[in-house]
């Protein structure tokens, strides 16, 4: 299983809402249309395995266990997606997997495809079972998988989205190249999303994200916005101040902070005090320590959880404050 960051943390935590995940998949695997209802999502084991036997042809295979039966000795692959809900309505049965990347992947198209042919190949494995064990020769369907790559880093991806983009197909067969398998990731980039597509607060956060990568721009729309933004919930704002080291936005008392785009640049202690003091206030107590936990885990290894939430009050607002002169005292230098 991969290690989350702060930002996949964060992402991890805001879709755990079954609304919010149904308005992301409607507004971009399905363009807009409300397919998804959220009181037909179920979760479902997101870790599967697929077994198979040892042979010469399978030498290149990740070995991620391995055993014996029957004197045969068998090879595990095993695969772990961030998300995968199963969306269970009468008459319309499909799985929605996603994957989160806080920077490119070069080998993500790959990495799709054994996804999906881990989970297809535990599908027929089960529904096998159930066959052998009904005495039945009439085998069920497959489950159809949608999946996407939800991308939350601050530059463009730049790495390949389709399977034939990583092959060197020769200029003999080119022409055929419509013979040979393709797979697409399936990218959604945080940063470029039309927010007329979703219902819920992502369309919000895509206002938003779609000025994130020009700091002035994005400056000037929070500033211009700042009262639309404080209206959002506390959840939504501090998602926001997660994916855009802001955390003006979760705190509207220091809404007047005007340049904290570079203010904040490599302040990451700080980060993790403003997000615990914000977490402490206006979050459940349960909640606030188990999310102040993870912050200050991912964002800030050297400090304990206890001491981000204990960074409150005047003390932030008097590190911040500090922090702005100097910012301000550097650009009259200049």
């Amino acid at each position: 299983m991969k290690a989350f960051g702060a930002k996949d943390q964060g992402m991890q935590e805001y879709l755990a809402d079954h609304e919010r995940f149904a308005d992301l998949i409607n507004g971009t695997v399905f363009a807009g249309k409300q397919i998804i209802e959220a009181q037909y999502l179920k979760e479902v084991q997101r870790k599967k395995r697929v077994s198979v036997a040892d042979t010469a042809d399978l030498v290149n295979l990740q070995k991620k266990n391995s055993s014996s039966q029957n004197g045969t000795k068998r090879i595990y692959l095993e695969r772990e997606r961030d998300f995968l809900r199963l969306y269970d309505k009468p008459g319309c049965r499909f799985l929605i997997a996603c994957e989160v990347e806080s920077s490119a992947d070069y080998e993500m198209p790959v990495r799709c495809l054994t996804y999906d042919g881990v989970e297809y190949t535990n599908q027929l494995k089960a529904r096998k079972q159930k066959d052998d064990s009904e005495k039945t020769h009439e085998r069920q369907p497959l489950i159809p998988v949608f999946h996407l790559v939800v991308y939350l880093g601050e530059k463009r991806w730049i790495s390949k989205q389709h399977l034939q983009e990583m092959m060197k197909i020769p200029e003999e067969v080119k022409k055929f190249s419509g013979q040979l398998p393709e797979y697409d990731i399936g990218l959604v980039d945080i940063h470029e999303q039309n927010p007329d597509l979703f219902h819920t607060e992502w369309k919000e956060i895509f206002k938003i994200m779609n000025h994130s990568r020009k700091k002035e721009e994005l400056r000037k729309y929070i500033e211009d916005h700042k009262e639309e933004i404080q209206k959002l919930s506390v959840e939504t704002r501090w998602f926001l101040g997660i994916l855009l080291e802001q955390y003006t936005i979760v705190d509207e008392r220091v809404m007047e902070v005007k340049d904290m785009c570079e203010a904040w640049d490599g302040a990451v202690k700080l980060q993790a005090q403003i997000e615990g003091r914000v977490i402490a206030q206006e979050l459940a107590p349960k909640m606030a320590e188990e999310m102040a936990a993870k912050i200050a885990k991912d964002m800030a290894a050297d400090m304990a959880p206890k001491m981000a939430e204990e960074m409150a009050g005047e003390m932030a607002e008097e590190i911040v404050e500090k922090r702005l002169k100097e910012h301000k005292q550097r650009l009259k230098r200049k």
